[in-house]
């Protein structure tokens, strides 16, 4: 592996894990001997961990923020999540065996155990999420591919051969990866914008890094700003509602990590991936759970040029979510009518409709909706203001050896996102 992990920031990084799972991929030519090395890895590196204040990447931070991973770190270290390894191993290895009725009721005994089943993501509010294709196209071409053209839907990580599913992302960089483009030249693909109208109501697994992204986008800027949270917690260690927290998102963690392996062989001639088999797997039991969809982590970008500089780390540049669709038989309608009406779907634009934006403008537009808006909340005033968009992309930089890192929003990917944000401000003062 190219590094390895001094204390849990570290451990959890989408990165490393990558890494891992590469390195388990490559001491296992077969994919349940890969799930268990992986296990062995991810279990070495996890005892293995130190303290923050040890650590070379982290060992500045905020002696609060410091105290709260440590403290995490330890609960972690003594949570049995052998079983979950071992139960999602054994679900693989049955349906290979062909027998896929068992290998779901294995999956679903598992999630009942650790009560996923009750979950839901948090994450899904005060964002704009994307998709494309390539083309000049109409804002109806940008829909999940239609029921008549199931025999256009390829085997993908969360859906099987002729199951259409809304794959959206949560970057016009992400977007660009799942399609196959080159991010730099994507100046003959269409791009919109989809804004879920209430996040309330979408009942979504997220399998995507929220361990993480609770330390790193929610603890440390609460230290940061002041919080006493060694003193506030209780004695003995972190306080029992944070506990039972970490303890939730591990189990998530985990089985995230096992559904997301690169495929190993990509060429014409595959049709079948065995690192498909658990993430369509739990995607079966989601959607017989009354899930709407997955929110998860996109393995496709190249993470050696594309990768978040300065103190925010977060990856969520990364993030993509498929929502599942409903077909109706008796009816002659195309779309699943009720999911994309959840949405507000902005018309396409390419590369070449992009109109150069200064911050400025973004900040004056954002000034005039939070002064003129009745919001009934925060949320609310968040959402409309897009307060939260460019969050997780202020570090994100295209990195080439010898040359100066070049801003996202510098990039082609990134212009295209941010314009599509100005459309999306422009259209909240018109409603207001």
């Amino acid at each position: 592996m190219k590094r390895y992990p001094h204390c849990l920031l570290c451990f959890l990084d989408d990165d490393f894990q990558s890494d891992l799972r590469a390195a388990a991929q490559h001491s296992a030519p077969r994919h349940e001997k890969a799930l268990t090395a992986y296990a062995q890895l991810f279990q070495k590196a996890l005892s293995g961990l130190g303290s923050v204040s040890s650590c070379a990447h982290h060992k500045l931070e905020n002696e609060h923020f410091t105290w709260w991973v440590d403290e995490t770190l330890k609960l972690i270290q003594s949570q049995p999540t052998q079983e979950i390894f071992d139960g999602m191993t054994e679900a693989y290895s049955t349906s290979i065996a062909g027998r896929f009725g068992e290998s779901f009721e294995r999956v679903k005994s598992l999630m009942l155990k650790l009560g996923i089943d009750k979950t839901r993501s948090e994450r899904l509010g005060k964002v704009l999420f994307f998709r494309g294709r390539k083309g000049r196209l109409l804002r109806e071409d940008l829909y999940h591919i239609p029921f008549s053209k199931r025999h256009c839907i390829s085997n993908q990580r969360y859906s099987v051969t002729g199951q259409p599913l809304l794959y959206l992302g949560l970057s016009i960089l992400d977007v660009a990866c799942e399609l196959g483009a080159e991010p730099k030249a994507v100046d003959d693909y269409s791009f919109c914008s989809y804004f879920l109208k209430d996040s309330a109501t979408t009942r979504v697994l997220d399998l995507g890094n929220s361990l993480y992204d609770s330390l790193w986008n929610n603890i440390r800027p609460i230290a940061g700003a002041g919080s006493q949270l060694k003193h506030m917690a209780e004695a003995g260690g972190l306080p029992a509602i944070s506990r039972q927290t970490v303890i939730e998102r591990l189990k998530i963690f985990v089985i995230a990590a096992v559904c997301s392996f690169r495929r190993r062989m990509v060429t014409a001639q595959d049709s079948f991936a065995p690192e498909y088999v658990l993430p369509q797997t739990m995607a079966h039991w989601a959607r017989e759970t009354a899930f709407d969809g997955i929110l998860y982590t996109s393995t496709r970008i190249d993470s050696e040029h594309w990768r978040m500089s300065g103190d925010l780390q977060l990856n969520r540049y990364r993030e993509n979510l498929a929502l599942f669709t409903k077909y109706v038989s008796h009816e002659e309608k195309d779309h699943d009518e009720s999911l994309l009406a959840k949405f507000e779907i902005s018309p396409p634009i390419q590369a070449a409709d992009v109109k150069e934006i200064s911050d400025d403008v973004i900040v004056e537009y954002r000034k005039q909706i939070v002064q003129g808006l009745q919001a009934q909340s925060l949320t609310e005033l968040g959402q409309r203001a897009a307060i939260d968009v460019d969050v997780a992309f202020d570090g994100l930089v295209y990195s080439q050896l010898d040359l100066p890192d070049v801003p996202y929003y510098q990039t082609t990917c990134g212009k295209i996102q941010r314009y599509l944000q100005l459309l999306f401000m422009m259209s909240r003062l018109i409603d207001a």
